[in-house]
């Protein structure tokens, strides 16, 4: 980023932890002096200060809502998690997709074609290889928000391959991706939720 806007607000934020970790080491040698100066006067009032200066663990857990019920124990809380990661990888009865996002990218696509002039041809840049997208995917940063894909970077860069579900043409080997429209947007079976690449 080269905001202005954003420089400052880092340079505030960077200010702000200094100032926070050193009133945290402050507060802590306070806290050791108190105890050494304890320990030397009277046993029982250096234990007192140690139960005081000990981390009291809070028993009120933050409540999750899933599918219109209210969990707030921990057991209950992992088990909903771990119910919604299997029902998001599980295959639907249904494996196409559906039909509003098929005719969003296809109306987008539509609008593309009309815009460029080229009806039935190849967009302008021609054909995707997969040693472009394997390139583009190795610049992505890590350690970064999934979008509404829920597909994260580290996903992506660390994956063994990179399957293609696409309708190349037979005559041209080695290219995945292409701009011809595909007749059908399908999911394989075992996955749920990815990026869907108008082809």
């Amino acid at each position: 980023m080269h905001f202005d806007s954003y420089r400052l607000y880092k340079k505030a934020k960077s200010e702000f932890r200094h100032v926070q970790q050193s009133a945290n080491e402050q507060y802590l040698q306070k806290c050791y002096d108190d105890l050494n100066e304890t320990a030397e006067c009277d046993v029982r009032l250096f234990w007192k200060q140690i139960k005081r200066f000990k981390g009291c663990s809070s028993k009120i857990y933050p409540e999750i809502v899933y599918e219109n019920k209210v969990y707030s124990s921990p057991e209950s809380v992992a088990n909903c998690f771990a119910g919604y990661f299997h029902e998001l990888y599980q295959p639907k009865d249904n494996d196409n997709l559906d039909n509003e996002l098929k005719c969003s990218v296809e109306s987008v696509y539509k609008d593309i074609i009309k815009t460029s002039g080229v009806e039935g041809e190849y967009l302008p840049g021609g054909l995707i290889t997969e040693q472009e997208v394997s390139k583009l995917i190795g610049h992505l940063k890590y350690r970064k928000a999934a979008g509404h894909d829920r597909v994260q970077n580290e996903h992506l860069r660390r994956g063994d391959y990179i399957t293609c579900y696409c309708r190349p043409k037979p005559a041209e080997s080695g290219q995945f991706f292409h701009t011809i429209p595909p007749t059908e947007y399908t999911i394989p079976q075992p996955v749920r939720t990815s990026c869907a690449i108008p082809c």
